[in-house]
């Protein structure tokens, strides 16, 4: 029990605290770019993350119609951008 404790508290958490931090700072880059739903912007990081960190052709006909290629590209720019930021750029 007491490995289980300490694999939680010195792997596991940690890597979720890194995860949530990508989330939102992925979320916040994203909104610079387009003004879209929570619901839609979280969708697009999981269909992203998913696939490489590219939107599929099918995905993007489906769920993303509406927006632009330059927007698209921008937003997996930022989903990379967030989830990998560069030294200079993490918090």
């Amino acid at each position: 029990m007491v490995r289980f404790v300490e694999q939680t508290i010195e792997r596991d958490l940690p890597e979720e605290l890194d995860y949530l931090r990508g989330y939102d700072r992925t979320k916040r880059l994203m909104q610079g770019v387009v003004d879209l739903p929570d619901q839609k912007l979280d969708l697009f990081i999981r269909l992203c993350n998913q696939n490489g960190g590219k939107l599929s052709a099918a995905k993007r006909e489906g769920q993303f119609a509406m927006l632009t290629d330059n927007e698209i590209k921008r937003l997996e720019d930022a989903v990379r951008e967030g989830f990998h930021p560069g030294p200079d750029d993490s918090e």
